[in-house]
């Protein structure tokens, strides 16, 4: 399709440009007879104008626009054709323009087409009067040849664009518009010319001449308006380090600049030792279709030579470039490449496409500034990449540190709930920890960390993120669901587990963790809930349950179900849990402590709430500090303490009641800088044995409780 785009588009160059020729070789006998130093003197004008161009959006104009209508009134025909196919020959050598000889002949016909056709519509206003600037016809004459030129003119560019397929209906007001501009510059000179040429037709050309000098000054103003929009652009830029940003607004720059039809931004890899360029942007998208044979060839061609050249290169026509079958897939054939370069070294590179050849002809000194502008924003956004890496990562492990973490955890929930997709947080803690620091040292611990954070890397894949959370916590973050993150973390606890750490000649094994997991959209909505819910995973689902396990978050796991605000014991709740899990091991014997505060109500009435709280939450402190962690210590009601023991025998049982109630006994709680209350407290121990059933347990407590307070209510008798 795009080959016969192309063929049709050059029959019609070639087709108008002949019939422009052989219109002015028809006109050629009324040329001879003209003042040759008057005709020369007329050529190096419109040479002169042609040379300096106006942009009029995606083609260029020029104030040569000022000549046909006064040359043709003036010195007839022969001569307003002439100079236009002259000046059209010549000027892209003067100007170095590369350009296709088939667009060079069709820019000098239909000059002389639009000439032609312009004096035959002139001819019924003109009849035989002379020209004469007091009468009103002539203006009339003169505007309708304007007007005549300009409309035939554009038809015949616009009809080539449809051709070449880059019509766009919203142009023709652009272009008709500067082109306004331009008649209303050259008819003030346009009208000099017709009143002096009677009188002096040799001198009377000469009144164009500051025309020249105004079509040069428009094209420096226009030049400079292109170069402030480039240094705008750039300067916006200033503050960006994204790097996909600036190639993104680089790319729609240089599309705006050079009018291409696609434009890719390359930058090259960092860290390697030869140039790799990756595309980064490309700019409109929906060309990157087609621009994949050229992103999987950049090796090859032209664009890789330029590439690896570091050079600035133009391909007017890549069907005349020698390239292969396969460096020319895609429908483009105008490709200009502008390497980006910074301190010797290539960082990147602008390219662009267009799908007619010779697209590129004016103006490539535009995007080339852009590229060596953008040299340094990406310079400076790479530099300052490496450093927020630097304050991204942990300086023990390597991995990317609590910051990134919590960044990155916030961009895949956000990413996931745009996308309707599955993610899910883990939170992994080691076991022990201070284990290997008091025994080998801080530095052994830090390598213990540095290793299980390779292994977790390697073991979890490149989709996974993997962070040191804080202290001996990771934290990694999947783009799969529950289940699926819960197989993929089974394999990290196990590699885990079977892990030996290298460190000053010792082996360091029997490495275990507790792993928790939240998952959107099926546990939270929000990455600080996923996080939160993740954390009690871990905790109350792995860590408190014997370690080494890994947890899927469950309501349950919720800490305020587990904890009791105001004494930060266990709930009934989770002790019920846990017993209930320990039963399912086979556990079927249990040590209980029971503990009862003594006449408490008279606290709260003496002392007030506050001292009664504040007493209740250091006396569980007591308590607490007095059990090891696989005892079970709970606030089962008001101010009644539980103890829990699996598997305890009589005596470790009143080895453990004892060191309990000697610490309570001894705590005293200040109320007041003269007031000290000491609080009295009775309990009840018993060892229970074969308990099959959490409900028995319970009732067996439940019972244990009630003695106690039997006991109390008769001792207060």
């Amino acid at each position: 399709m795009e080959g016969i785009r192309l063929h049709r588009a050059t029959v019609y160059e070639w087709m108008v440009g002949l019939i422009g020729l052989g219109i002015a070789v028809y006109y050629l006998p009324s040329l001879v007879h003209q003042n040759v130093l008057v005709t020369l003197f007329l050529f190096v004008l419109a040479i002169l104008l042609e040379v300096f161009p106006v942009p009029l959006g995606k083609v260029y104009s020029s104030l040569l626009i000022a000549m046909p209508v006064a040359v043709s009134m003036t010195y007839g025909t022969a001569e307003a054709i002439w100079l236009m196919v002259v000046a059209e020959l010549v000027f892209p050598s003067l100007r170095r323009a590369t350009m296709k000889l088939s667009v060079r002949i069709f820019n000098a016909g239909q000059y002389a087409v639009s000439v032609w056709v312009m004096v035959l519509l002139m001819q019924p206003f003109a009849g035989d009067r002379a020209v004469a600037l007091n009468d009103w016809q002539t203006y009339l004459q003169v505007l309708l040849g304007f007007a005549c030129f300009a409309l035939v003119n554009h038809a015949l560019i616009h009809f080539l664009q449809f051709l070449w397929g880059q019509f766009d209906p919203r142009d023709i007001l652009h272009l008709l518009t500067g082109e306004g501009i331009n008649i209303l510059i050259a008819l003030p000179f346009a009208l000099l010319l017709m009143a002096i040429a009677p009188f002096h037709p040799l001198v009377a050309p000469s009144v164009l001449v500051p025309i020249v000098l105004l079509g040069q000054t428009i094209g420096l103003h226009q030049r400079t308006n292109l170069m402030q929009q480039i240094y705008r652009v750039t300067g916006q830029l200033t503050s960006e380090f994204d790097l996909d940003r600036i190639s993104q607004s680089v790319a729609e720059t240089a599309a705006k600049l050079t009018y291409a039809e696609a434009v890719m931004v390359l930058l090259t890899e960092p860290g390697t030792e030869s140039p790799v360029f990756l595309p980064s942007a490309v700019h409109p998208l929906e060309e990157t279709a087609n621009l994949n044979p050229f992103r999987e060839n950049l090796a090859a061609g032209v664009v890789g030579q330029a590439l690896l050249q570091a050079e600035y290169s133009y391909v007017p026509d890549l069907h005349k470039a020698g390239l292969t079958q396969e460096e020319r897939e895609g429908p483009y054939l105008s490709v200009a490449v502008f390497p980006m370069r910074s301190r010797q070294r290539v960082l990147g590179a602008l390219i662009c496409y267009s799908p007619r050849p010779y697209a590129f002809g004016e103006m490539l000194n535009l995007p080339q500034t852009l590229a060596n502008q953008v040299s340094v924003l990406i310079e400076n956004a790479r530099l300052y990449q490496a450093l927020q890496e630097q304050t991204w990562r942990d300086g023990a492990t390597g991995l990317h540190n609590y910051r990134f973490f919590y960044e990155a955890l916030a961009h895949h929930v956000e990413q996931a709930s745009r996308k309707q997709e599955a993610v899910s947080v883990v939170v992994v803690d080691v076991d022990y920890f201070k284990k290997f620091n008091d025994t080998y040292g801080h530095l052994a611990g830090d390598a213990v960390l540095h290793s299980l954070g390779k292994l977790m890397v390697e073991v979890a894949g490149p989709k996974a993120t993997v962070a040191r959370y804080g202290g001996e916590e990771f934290g990694l973050i999947f783009p799969l669901d529950a289940q699926e993150t819960y197989a993929q973390v089974e394999q990290i606890r196990t590699a885990v587990s079977h892990h030996v750490v290298e460190y000053e000649g010792y082996q360091l094994q029997g490495i275990t963790v507790s792993i928790g997991i939240a998952s959107y959209p099926e546990h939270g909505q929000s990455d600080r809930d996923l996080l939160l819910k993740a954390d009690s995973a871990m905790y109350w689902g792995a860590k408190q349950r014997g370690r080494n396990h890994t947890a899927l978050y469950s309501p349950e796991f919720d800490a305020q179900l587990f904890v009791d605000e105001l004494t930060g014991l266990y709930t009934y709740h989770f002790i019920n849990i846990r017993a209930r899990e320990e039963i399912a091991r086979g556990v079927q014997q249990w040590g209980v402590v029971c503990l009862n505060v003594d006449r408490f109500s008279h606290v709260n009435e003496i002392f007030g709430f506050s001292v009664g709280d504040r007493a209740l939450r250091e006396l569980s402190l007591v308590i607490k500090e007095g059990v090891r962690h696989t005892e079970l210590t709970s606030r089962f009601a008001g101010d009644e303490f539980l103890v829990l023991l699996p598997n305890t025998t009589h005596a470790e049982l009143d080895l453990i009641a004892d060191r309990i109630m000697k610490a309570v006994s001894l705590r005293r709680f200040d109320v007041t800088s003269t007031v000290t209350l000491s609080l009295r407290t009775r309990h009840s121990s018993a060892v229970l044995t074969d308990i099959r059933d959490v409900t028995r347990l319970f009732d067996q407590v439940g019972r244990l409780f009630a003695e106690l307070h039997r006991v109390s209510g008769e001792s207060l008798a």
